[in-house]
C-alpha cells in the first residue's frame, strides 16, 4: 500500500482512505448500513410518521363531488384488487360504505408487473381545495447550498406521502370509487394538490429543522461536507431523526460516503454540477 507522511507545520487530522480501509477493515461499508437498519426501512407502512399529520382544508362555498370510477381492463382487476388489499392491510386505505365525495382512480403499470394505484384528484377534490403556500425548495437554491462539499449522501424515503396520515376530518374528502366499492385514504395520496407542500413543510420544518449542510427535496435528503467526518456525524443526526420520528427509508436507492451523487437531474460533486448520466442519454 502507498502511503503519503507529510511534513507541514499546522496541526491536521490524518486519513485514512478507502483503499486502506478496504484492506485494513474490508466491512466499513456496513458502517453505515447497519445504521440505516436501525430505522425501519420495510416496504409495509403500517406505522405512520409520527408526531405530525397532514389536513385538506376546503372552500366555503365547496360542494361534494361524487364520481363514477373509472373501467378497469378485466386483465389488470385482480392485480388491481391485490393492490387495495395490500392497501388496506398496510392501514393506508379504510373500507367505507357511504361517502359524499368520491374519486376515480388512474391503474399505472410498473416495472416489476404489479401496479400503482393513483387517485384521480383533478376531477374531485382539488377543485375545492384551499391551496397550500409553502413552497418546494428552488432548485439553484439546493445546489448553491451544496457548493464546496467534497463527499455526499443520500437518503430515500420510503413511499414519501403515504408515510404521512391525513386528519380524520380529511378522510372524509380522500375517498376513492374502485370496482370493488369505496375506501377512504388515512394517508396523504398522491394527485392532492397540497401533498407536496405538506410533505415538504412537515420535513423542513419539522423532522430535519436546525440540521446544517442537509438539503430535502420531498422525499430525497442530501447530505454534504468537506470532510469524511463532518459527513459521518450529519448522517447519524439525520437518521436519528429519522429513528425518531419513525420514517421509513429505502436503503437500495440511498448512497453513503462518494465523491460524486446524481440529485434531481444533475450529477453532484465537489466540481460542481453537471447533467446526469441519464439526462444526457435521454437528450
Amino acid at each position: 500500500m502507498t502511503l503519503i507522511v507529510i511534513d507541514g507545520k499546522s496541526t491536521f487530522h490524518p486519513l485514512l482512505g478507502r483503499d486502506w480501509l478496504d484492506v485494513l477493515y474490508p466491512e466499513w461499508r456496513q458502517f453505515f448500513e447497519n445504521e440505516v437498519a436501525e430505522v425501519d426501512q420495510s416496504e409495509n407502512l403500517e406505522e405512520p410518521i409520527e408526531t405530525f399529520e397532514a389536513s385538506v382544508v376546503l372552500k366555503e362555498d365547496a360542494r361534494p363531488i361524487f364520481y363514477r370510477p373509472y373501467e378497469v381492463p378485466f386483465a389488470l382487476q385482480e392485480k388491481v384488487s391485490s393492490e387495495l388489499d395490500r392497501l388496506v392491510r398496510e392501514k393506508i386505505l379504510v373500507p367505507v360504505k357511504h361517502s359524499e365525495w368520491a374519486s376515480p382512480i388512474v391503474v399505472v403499470a410498473k416495472a416489476d408487473g404489479s401496479v400503482r394505484i393513483c387517485m384521480d384528484c383533478k376531477v374531485t377534490v382539488n377543485k375545492a381545495i384551499c391551496t397550500e403556500h409553502y413552497p418546494l425548495p428552488n432548485i439553484s437554491d439546493v445546489f448553491a447550498n451544496l457548493s464546496g462539499y467534497r463527499y455526499f449522501a443520500k437518503i430515500d424515503l420510503q413511499g414519501a406521502y403515504m408515510q404521512v396520515r391525513v386528519s380524520e376530518d380529511s378522510q372524509n374528502y380522500l375517498v376513492i370509487n374502485t370496482h370493488k366499492g369505496l375506501f377512504a385514504y388515512q394517508r396523504l395520496p398522491f394527485g392532492i394538490s397540497n401533498a407536496a407542500s405538506a410533505f415538504q413543510f412537515i420535513m423542513t420544518e419539522g423532522i430535519l429543522k436546525g440540521v446544517e449542510g442537509v438539503q430535502c427535496y420531498l422525499d430525497d435528503i442530501l447530505l454534504g461536507s468537506e470532510t469524511v467526518e463532518g459527513l459521518v456525524d450529519k448522517i447519524h443526526e439525520v437518521l436519528g431523526r429519522l429513528k425518531e420520528f419513525k420514517v421509513k427509508v429505502n436503503l437500495e436507492k440511498s448512497e453513503f460516503l462518494v465523491k460524486k451523487i446524481a440529485y434531481l437531474g444533475h450529477q453532484v460533486s465537489e466540481k460542481g454540477l453537471s447533467p446526469s448520466e441519464e439526462k444526457v442519454k435521454r437528450s
